[in-house]
Order: C-alpha cells, then structure tokens, then sequence
C-alpha cells in the first residue's frame, strides 16, 4: 500500500490514476493525516461464493445479541438506583416547601397603631393646610407683580403712541409752514 500527500496527487494526478488502475492501493494525506484510501473495485468486491448463506449470517447475528443482552441481575440493579435516587431526592428538605406563621396581634397593638397612624394623618393635613396659605399668598405678590408690570407696558404703550403722533403732526406742521 502506497502513501501520497493531496499536493503530490495534484502534481501527478495521471501517474496515480495508472497505478490505482493496475491494482495499487494508495492512501491520500492531508497535513499528516489519512484523508483518503483508494484501490480498485475488483479487490473490493465479493464474490457471491465468498459471502455466507443467509440463515448462517443471521444466526451469527442472533448469538452476538444474546451474549451481548443485559441480565436480569443487571436490570434489577438499575431500577434499584434509580428508585433510590428519586427517594433520596423527595426526601431531601426544601425551604420552600416552609410556610411561615404570621406573629399573633392583639387588639391593644392594633389600637396603638391605628392611632398613630391617625396622628400620622392629622399631621399631614397640617402640614398641607399652611402650604395652602404659604401658596395663597405667593399667587397674591405674583398678581400684583403681574399688575404693576401689565401697567408699566401700557403706559409704554400709550406714550409711543402719544410720540409718534406728536411726530406725524410736527411733520405735517413743518410741512405746510415751508
């Protein structure tokens, strides 16, 4: 059997083809490695006298998986580990399983609570009554802000107003005296 790399069969493709044809078997690497082996066809091929009747092959096939079929010792082994894994997983503690007791109040606790809570809110309506007033009187400064500021626009309104027709008239004045 002869071995050839994949660039020696690129560079001598014909040689090798005449070779495997007068019944050479060559084997092809690539980097190092068996890619490829090749041989004729005719070696390959049996002949029908070569081959086994079919009743002694499949006898031969038969007596392989009987020798090769798991015992029923072996079956019960399995089964065993297997059941006592999945006991030993049920068994196992798991804190979610837990369910927690809520803690006992009595009815004096209840009663504190509920009135803190009240003062809670009593304070809180305080707190948001003088933010009223505080905003009441905010709004009342910025309205009269708003006023002064709307005053002093329309009076810078009016005195343009009054200055450009002070002007047009001046100029009409001066106009008709020349």
């Amino acid at each position: 059997m002869g071995i050839i790399t994949a660039k020696e069969l690129k560079q001598r493709t014909g040689e090798v083809i005449k070779k495997v044809r007068s019944g050479e078997r060559l084997t092809v690497t690539y980097r190092g490695r068996p890619g490829y082996h090749r041989s004729t066809r005719m070696e390959e091929r049996k002949t029908l006298e070569e081959l086994r009747p079919f009743k002694e092959a499949w006898r031969d096939i038969e007596e392989t998986l009987q020798k090769t079929r798991p015992n029923n010792a072996m079956k019960k082994l399995v089964l065993g580990l297997f059941l006592g894994i999945c006991l030993y997983c049920l068994s196992i503690p798991v804190p979610c399983y837990a369910v927690e007791v809520a803690p006992r109040i009595s009815d004096r606790e209840i009663i504190e609570s509920l009135t803190r809570l009240e003062e809670g809110v009593k304070a809180n309506k305080e707190i948001m009554e003088t933010l009223r007033t505080d905003m009441g009187a905010l709004r009342t400064e910025l309205l009269g802000f708003m006023k002064w500021g709307f005053g002093l626009l329309l009076s810078g309104m009016f005195i343009l107003v009054g200055f450009i027709l002070w002007d047009r008239r001046s100029e009409k004045i001066l106009d008709n005296s020349a």
